[in-house]
């Protein structure tokens, strides 16, 4: 990993954000792949959000299928770039898939913003290193001009106004309604059963991953409190998971998971992913 660190120094986040983004996914595959279940259930919290995907039955009805192709989704752009044909396409796909529903621009910045620092919290908080500075705006830069290409007008300008933004706009709009509930346990049973897990293993990720959850996001979503010694618990696993990081580089695919394979046995077009027409 010595070459990858000496490489991202010699990057500029505002010129090279596509490549930099892309060599932070490799070198940490684990806080970014724990912080999935985070940011989506974050989503839930607020009323207005929770009550617009609640209405369009996507999660309830069949869950497994919207979790993968929203992933899918979004990785085409996140692991082949925002310019790549996989990219571009996709990022088409979710603007068409957009247009169809009366959404605020207040929550499309929301979500972005979600997606930007959620992800570089949890390597923070468990990353095999520290992130650098020059990292974090390169995510942040990134995500800006995905937030452009999808015609998010009002993205902060800098990765610690949208923190700052994130934290703002959690205080003032998060609420427990039962919508939220039923999405969070939709979304939970969903992520779970992508994997293939079942049986202990099913619960005792469950368990992990919700131990790594902030409480107020569990309790807005309906979801039980993890005692304090679940949390250093969970903690201690995953940190010792994200060391293993800094000696390879990550090539893990989605299309390797049981519940693409099963959807999609014969592959699958970026117009296939979504709700239907």
């Amino acid at each position: 990993m010595a070459a990858t660190q000496e490489l991202l120094r010699t990057l500029h986040p505002e010129r090279d954000y596509g490549q930099m983004f892309e060599l932070i996914q490799r070198e940490f595959p684990t806080p970014m792949a724990m912080a999935t279940a985070d940011q989506t259930l974050r989503t839930f919290c607020v009323p207005a959000m929770s009550r617009l995907m609640a209405t369009t039955g996507e999660f309830i009805r069949r869950g497994v299928k919207r979790m993968v192709d929203t992933a899918l989704l979004q990785d085409a752009w996140d692991r082949n770039g925002l310019d790549s044909p996989a990219g571009r396409a996709a990022l088409s796909r979710v603007n068409r898939i957009h247009a169809r529903y009366d959404i605020a621009a207040d929550h499309f910045t929301f979500v972005l913003a979600v997606d930007t620092v959620v992800p570089v919290r949890f390597i923070e908080r468990y990353g095999w290193r520290r992130i650098t500075p020059a990292e974090k705006a390169a995510v942040h830069a990134f995500r800006s001009e995905q937030g452009r290409r999808m015609n998010i007008k009002d993205f902060p300008p800098t990765y610690d106004q949208t923190a700052r933004f994130l934290d703002e706009y959690e205080q003032s709009t998060y609420a427990y309604t039962k919508a939220n509930e039923e999405l969070a346990e939709a979304a939970m049973s969903a992520t779970l059963a992508a994997t293939g897990l079942t049986g202990r293993s099913a619960k005792l990720t469950r368990q992990l991953l919700l131990a790594t959850i902030p409480p107020r996001v569990l309790e807005t979503c309906g979801l039980p409190p993890v005692p304090r010694w679940a949390r250093r618990l969970a903690d201690v696993t995953i940190r010792a998971m994200a060391q293993a990081d800094r000696h390879r580089r990550s090539d893990d695919a989605l299309n390797d998971l049981p519940a693409v394979k099963l959807l999609y046995p014969d592959g699958y077009r970026i117009d296939d992913l979504g709700p239907d027409r």
